[in-house]
């Protein structure tokens, strides 16, 4: 792996040993899940046809979420779309959940999560916020969490309305 990544995993190391019983490491990202039709695997017998409807929709559902390894909690909530307003109403919520404890949170570099904005929220709610090495998601455990949403719920289904998909997505993260 790459030296920041090296140097990321001896910091979250530490980190995570250091740690006192009123602290908590959370990984956060934000996700953009589309309606549209996602195949990904199938068996068809040599010679034949096999049809699956498909929608190229545009419908989608973004969705920020945090994943706690320890315990394996999530949480999630969905939005209109991400932006930084959007990041600082989650941190909000985060910290009214997790009232408590001191929060420990890895986000990567996307534009949102480096606004003046969310930093100047998360230091007023008493966020501490780490950055994950630029272009490394697999540092990033709650990407493994996207990638099983849509194994549970999107991949090789076909969708018949917007409202069934959002359906599905706000079940499987029990969004309420």
């Amino acid at each position: 792996p790459p030296v920041k990544q090296l140097a990321f995993k001896e910091f979250y190391n530490q980190l995570k040993t250091g740690l006192s019983s009123d602290e908590i490491i959370l990984f956060s990202d934000g996700v953009h899940t589309s309606m549209q039709t996602k195949l990904s695997h199938g068996w068809i017998k040599k010679g034949c046809d096999k049809e699956m409807p498909t929608t190229a929709s545009r419908i989608r559902v973004n969705i920020l979420g945090a994943i706690n390894l320890e315990t394996m909690d999530v949480y999630s909530q969905d939005y209109k779309t991400l932006n930084a307003d959007n990041t600082c109403d989650f941190l909000e919520k985060l910290k009214k959940r997790i009232q408590d404890r001191k929060i420990h949170l890895f986000l990567d570099n996307g534009p949102s999560n480096q606004n003046k904005k969310v930093k100047l929220k998360a230091k007023e709610l008493g966020i501490k916020v780490h950055y994950l090495p630029t272009y490394s998601l697999n540092c990033n455990p709650i990407e493994r969490l996207w990638k099983i949403m849509n194994k549970v719920v999107r991949n090789n289904v076909f969708f018949t309305s917007a409202k069934e998909f959002r359906d599905r997505i706000k079940e499987f993260f029990e969004i309420t």
